[in-house]
């Protein structure tokens, strides 16, 4: 895949992609968003864990899930890979830590997802 493709199927910006791809002095630091994350991992069919290199719970495996975890996704019929990607998250060094943490995080990264759409 080109970043053109990637760009047409994410929704990122082509040179933020480059940028990303190809680091140089300028562009080492650069964090991309979770929802920038989210989109290019959509697009590529993998999860976010997976374009950062982390090993995620199996969705099977919901005893290594973060605490609130699993009774929000089984409370709420969250999809396999959507619960497997919400098992992976940090954010900004904290994890949610409640069912309705949860829902918080997972209802503001779907409504981002969705006007990629």
């Amino acid at each position: 895949m080109t970043l053109g493709d990637l760009h047409r199927a994410s929704d990122v910006a082509k040179g933020y992609l480059s940028e990303l791809v190809n680091e140089t002095e300028d562009t080492q630091r650069r964090k991309p968003s979770a929802e920038t994350l989210f989109a290019v991992g959509t697009a590529l069919s993998v999860t976010v864990g997976d374009l950062l290199g982390k090993t995620l719970p199996s969705p099977k495996d919901m005893a290594a899930w973060p605490p609130g975890l699993e009774e929000y996704v089984r409370a709420n019929d969250v999809p396999p890979e959507e619960a497997r990607m919400l098992a992976g998250i940090s954010a900004r060094g904290r994890t949610p830590e409640s069912a309705g943490d949860w829902e918080h995080v997972h209802r503001t990264i779907m409504m981002y997802s969705e006007k990629r759409s």
